[in-house]
């Protein structure tokens, strides 16, 4: 049986909204969202019976492992790309690329150790996060400060870190003679470098020609629409039919519900509340209450309590303004569809299939709803609320299609695809592919801005031109 191309397009839009309200939170934190919302999406839009019950650990799995992606600085990578010349231009998208690939090589291998038949003792996997660790810190030594690889300086190099954890996916999956996450993380390589590739240079060319809008978020819904494609797409074609394979232990299951449903919003909830923390409004009123700092509890307790008081009617007008009141009334109306759908439904009790759509999305709204803060507080601005309408807009598609349109999965087996014969070969065309993609994003982009320097623009080889020191 052939992949589905709508389960794929429903894993890539959810991949893109859950990408794109990452860029509200950045960081470690941030990048558990895309991987847990990809995780569940991948058992909910394939339907299978034993994925269906894997899908707390898939979501797990998925937000832990693009979690570490999350470490990796591309701030000043993006700026190489605004360049002048060929050089500083092309090293720029090329490192894109790299840092894209890494982190889809890594997040699809983590889903692979689920989606596998192989089975991965509690231990193992805890050993291997510490083999892990002590490897990259090692390998950062080695690249980055012997031999001095340093893809951004002066900003922290993490990327060895990732790679090492690549690596070792590698050869812990060849150890236990299990291929399924060492065919994923090819697919997940080839979609994280050319969606980080193909949605930086729509925001080279967005950002200089035009319109105005936050062309960043174009890049990075980009960024997880062809990545989460390419990882659907490769979890079908490579995994065999799970008729076979064992339910997962309770107390495992237990914890990635319990990391979905409660981790991953706790979690992007305080970081959109830490992002008040550092707004300049703030500051005068944080001077006039430095007293508070006398206050038992954490800083984020602090930051709770300056919030309430600085901004009691932005928290009331969410209640009532009616840009923010969309997602209620989006809310409502899945609440309806839900109740109907259910009504249709001859068993009293949700199915093991409704408990992993129910978790997708409930991460999916939680998340909409509380990134929207983000925009709302102090007050929202023209660009951002069609940005946030945007993600409304995936976020009201991907539910209509958990609801709607999914039929039962057949059992039939599935063909192994497996690209062990061919690999080298498979990696150096697309090696090939992707270079010549980078010269033409790196000159097209040149000439879209005639010549004319950039304000986000940075220099890796040699110095600024003179125009950008003024």
């Amino acid at each position: 049986m052939k992949p589905r191309w709508d389960t794929v397009f429903f894993c890539a839009i959810v991949m893109a909204l859950g990408w794109g309200l990452r860029g509200e939170l950045g960081g470690f934190f941030g990048a558990m969202l895309p991987g847990t919302l990809l995780g569940a999406a991948i058992a909910v839009g394939d339907g299978r019976t034993g994925w269906l019950r894997r899908a707390p650990l898939l979501a797990m799995a998925g937000g832990l492992a693009f979690a570490i992606g999350g470490m990796m600085s591309y701030g000043r990578i993006i700026g190489y790309t605004f360049g002048l010349d060929m050089l500083n231009v092309t090293y720029g998208f090329v490192m894109v690329g790299v840092v894209g690939g890494l982190w889809g090589a890594l997040g699809a291998g983590g889903l692979g150790l689920v989606l596998s038949h192989t089975r991965y003792r509690v231990w193992e996997v805890l050993v291997f996060a510490v083999a892990v660790s002590a490897a990259g810190r090692g390998l950062q030594l080695l690249l980055v400060d012997i031999i001095g690889l340093e893809m951004t300086p002066p900003r922290a190099d993490l990327w060895p870190q990732v790679l090492a954890g690549c690596i070792l996916l590698q050869i812990w999956s060849r150890l236990k003679r299990d291929p399924v996450p060492a065919r994923l993380m090819m697919w997940g390589l080839v979609g994280g470098a050319l969606g980080f590739l193909i949605g930086q240079a729509f925001q080279v060319y967005g950002s200089v020609l035009g319109p105005e809008y936050d062309w960043w978020k174009v890049k990075e819904q980009t960024f997880g629409l062809i990545m989460g494609g390419f990882i659907a797409y490769g979890a079908q074609r490579e995994c065999e039919t799970d008729a076979d394979q064992p339910a997962p232990h309770f107390f495992v299951t237990a914890l990635g519900i319990l990391f979905a449903l409660w981790f991953v919003p706790v979690s992007v909830w305080h970081t959109t509340v830490g992002h008040f923390h550092n707004i300049e409004v703030m500051e005068p009123f944080r001077a006039g209450l430095s007293h508070l700092t006398l206050m038992p509890g954490p800083d984020w307790f602090q930051e709770y309590f300056w919030l309430i008081l600085r901004y009691p009617e932005r928290l009331s007008d969410m209640f009532t303004d009616g840009r923010f009141g969309l997602r209620y009334i989006g809310l409502l109306a899945l609440i309806a569809a839900a109740i109907w759908r259910f009504r249709r439904d001859p068993e009293p009790l949700p199915s093991v299939e409704w408990m992993a759509k129910g978790m997708l999305l409930w991460v999916m709204w939680a998340a909409l709803l509380i990134c929207a803060v983000n925009r709302s507080i102090p007050d929202w601005h023209f660009v951002g609320y069609w940005v946030h309408n945007g993600f409304l807009a995936l976020a009201v598609l991907a539910s209509a299609m958990v609801l709607f349109r999914l039929p039962e999965q057949t059992e039939d087996p599935i063909r192994i695809y497996t690209l062990k014969p061919a690999v080298g070969r498979f990696l150096g065309v697309f090696a090939v592919v992707f270079v010549i993609l980078a010269l033409i994003f790196a000159g097209t982009g040149i000439m879209s801005h005639g010549g004319e320097w950039h304000g986000g623009a940075q220099v890796r080889f040699g110095e600024p031109p003179p125009i950008a020191e003024d």
